[in-house]
């Protein structure tokens, strides 16, 4: 269909993608952080389905179990994004308490920890992890502020595959490392 596609993450089993689109019917995006469409869909192009909550969502990452979907979106009263988990069908949102922005969950391969990139409002990003439920937020990683600031610092990528290490994109003046 028509619209923009972006961020597609495939369900563990490969049979399924969930991705963001310009598409759907979510609340207008008063703060400009990019929250659309959520839309699960199966891999032959059947059973599309629309998923996110009237707020919109971004960053929708399966977890590695195929049973939650995990994402970026608005916490009512908030103009930062938070991180939130779903069920595949869009049923069952569960906001995980961070605190502010959140980018870039990827769930760790046993499913038990969560990564995100997050920031204090100041655009400066560090890395944080947490527990599935959202329990024990830790910060692994502190960049110095960056002036101006705005998508600086880290920003989390893809866990080993033992679990053990993430790896990381970091700005440095000139660009990403």
């Amino acid at each position: 269909g028509r619209g923009n596609y972006f961020d597609p993450s495939w369900s563990p089993d490969g049979q399924h993608l969930v991705f963001r689109t310009s598409r759907g019917h979510y609340l207008p995006d008063e703060y400009g952080n990019g929250l659309e469409g959520l839309f699960r869909i199966d891999v032959d192009g059947t059973n599309e389905r629309e998923i996110e909550p009237p707020t919109g969502g971004m960053f929708a990452d399966w977890s590695p179990r195929g049973d939650k979907i995990a994402f970026s979106g608005l916490r009512a009263g908030k103009t930062f994004d938070t991180l939130f988990l779903m069920n595949p069908d869009g049923t069952g949102v569960h906001d995980l308490g961070t605190q502010w922005g959140s980018e870039g969950a990827v769930c760790s391969p046993d499913a038990s920890r969560i990564p995100s990139g997050s920031h204090n409002g100041d655009g400066n990003w560090a890395i944080w992890t947490m527990n599935a439920d959202g329990s024990d937020q830790r910060q692994l990683t502190h960049p110095r502020l960056v002036q101006p600031a705005g998508s600086r610092g880290d920003n989390p990528g893809p866990w080993s595959p033992d679990g053990t290490r993430i790896a990381y994109s970091h700005w440095q003046p000139g660009g990403r490392e």
